[in-house]
C-alpha cells in the first residue's frame, strides 16, 4: 500500500513555481511587476520561495524524501523557523560572498514559510502541497539538493499542528476534520478550534528586544528592556518571562473575547499584556495576574465604565484557564 502511494505521489515532471502557484488559485499578478528583461515566471522575488498564500489557501513546497507514510496516511513534520535560524548562522560564518548570498536566500524563504504557517494556524486556511524531488543519490536537505522534479499534489492537505513556541509544524494529506460545535458547547471547546491547549513547557525560547520567540508580541517589544526596574516610584518591575508565558498561553487570541490579535508585518501576532490587579495596587507580576488582551479590551480594562466588572471577569477567566491547564498537565503524566 505504501509503495503504491509513494509512486503515485513521487513527482516525475518539473512544473514551474509560477504555474504551480497559479494552479491552486493564488494570484500571480505581483510576479508581473518585473523588468521587461525578465519574464514573470522567472521573477527572482518569488520563484525561489517555498511557500505562498492568497485567498483561503496556502501552498507549501516540500521535499518528497521527507514525507512520512503511515497506516493513517501521509504526513510531513518540519520546522521552518529552525531552518531559518540555522541558515542565518551559516550565512554569518560564510566568507565567500556567493555562498553567503545563497544561504541568506534560503533563510528568507524559510522565514516566509514560517510566517505563512502562522497565517494558516490563525485563519484555518486550506493547505496545498507541491512535492519536490531530486536526481541526487543522497538527499541532503541541509545543503539544498537540486530540485529536478516538482509537481502539485491534487489532494488537499491540512495543518495538524503549529507550535508557536518553537516553529515546529505537522501537516497531513487530506482535508481537515470537521469539528461540530453546537450552541450548548462549552466556550473552551470553541476556543480549541483556534488554539492549541498544550500546557506551556518550562523551557521557553530566548527573549530578545525583538520578541519573545513564541510568535506573539505585546506593547513592550521594542519599547523597553526585558526587565524594567523601579525608577522614582513611577516604573514598576515587570518580568519579560511572565509576559512570554502569558502570550504563549494565549495562542495569539485575546483571553477575554477570543478574537485573534492582528498580524504584524513580520508575521508575529500582536496582543497586549495587562495586570488584572495593577502593580501599584499590590498586584503580583505572575501568570495568574497577567492576561493577554486585544488592544480594545486592554484600554477598556483601564478606562472603561465597567472596568470593575471587567476585572472580576478577567480574574475568573484566568483562574479557570490555569486550572484547566494544570488538569491537562496532570492527566498527561
Amino acid at each position: 500500500m505504501h509503495t503504491e502511494l509513494k509512486e503515485l505521489l513521487r513527482p516525475k515532471t518539473l512544473s514551474r513555481v509560477y504555474d504551480t502557484v497559479a494552479a491552486v488559485g493564488i494570484s500571480v499578478q505581483a510576479w508581473h511587476n518585473v523588468s521587461p528583461k525578465i519574464t514573470p515566471p522567472a521573477n527572482p522575488k518569488f520563484c525561489y520561495r517555498w511557500a505562498f498564500e492568497g485567498g483561503s489557501k496556502v501552498l507549501l513546497f516540500l521535499w518528497f524524501a521527507e514525507l512520512t507514510f503511515t497506516d493513517s496516511g501521509v504526513e510531513y513534520l518540519g520546522n521552518a523557523r529552525q531552518a531559518r535560524n540555522r541558515w542565518e548562522e551559516r550565512a554569518n560564518d560564510a566568507r565567500d560572498a556567493s555562498v553567503k548570498q545563497r544561504l541568506n536566500k534560503w533563510r528568507d524563504s524559510a522565514e516566509e514559510m514560517d510566517n505563512i504557517l502562522k497565517l494558516c494556524k490563525w485563519e484555518g486556511r486550506e493547505v496545498r502541497i507541491a512535492l519536490v524531488d531530486t536526481k541526487q543519490r543522497v538527499f541532503d536537505e541541509d545543503n539544498r539538493a537540486s530540485a529536478d522534479y516538482r509537481a502539485l499534489d491534487p489532494e488537499p492537505w491540512h495543518l495538524v499542528h503549529y507550535e508557536m513556541q518553537d516553529g515546529s509544524f505537522h501537516v497531513r494529506r487530506g482535508p481537515a476534520p470537521i469539528v461540530a460545535v453546537t450552541a450548548d458547547s462549552p466556550a473552551e471547546d470553541v476556543t480549541a478550534l483556534h488554539a492549541d491547549h498544550d500546557p506551556v513547557e518550562p523551557s521557553m525560547p530566548q527573549i530578545t528586544p525583538f520578541g519573545y520567540g513564541v510568535g506573539v508580541v505585546d506593547q513592550f517589544v521594542g519599547a523597553e528592556q526585558p526587565l524594567q526596574k523601579i525608577v522614582q516610584g513611577l516604573a514598576w518591575e515587570r518580568s519579560a518571562v511572565v509576559r512570554q508565558r502569558v502570550l504563549a498561553r494565549s495562542g495569539g487570541f485575546c483571553e477575554y473575547c477570543a478574537e485573534r490579535g492582528f498580524l504584524k508585518a513580520n508575521g508575529d501576532i500582536y496582543l497586549e499584556t495587562h495586570h488584572i490587579v495593577a502593580l501599584c495596587e499590590g498586584g503580583a507580576d505572575t501568570e495568574a495576574n497577567v492576561i493577554a488582551l486585544c488592544p480594545n479590551h486592554h484600554r477598556e480594562a483601564h478606562y472603561g465604565a465597567r472596568c470593575a466588572q471587567l476585572k472580576a471577569a478577567l480574574q475568573l477567566i484566568i483562574t479557570e484557564k490555569l486550572a484547566a491547564i494544570s488538569g491537562s498537565a496532570v492527566a498527561s503524566v
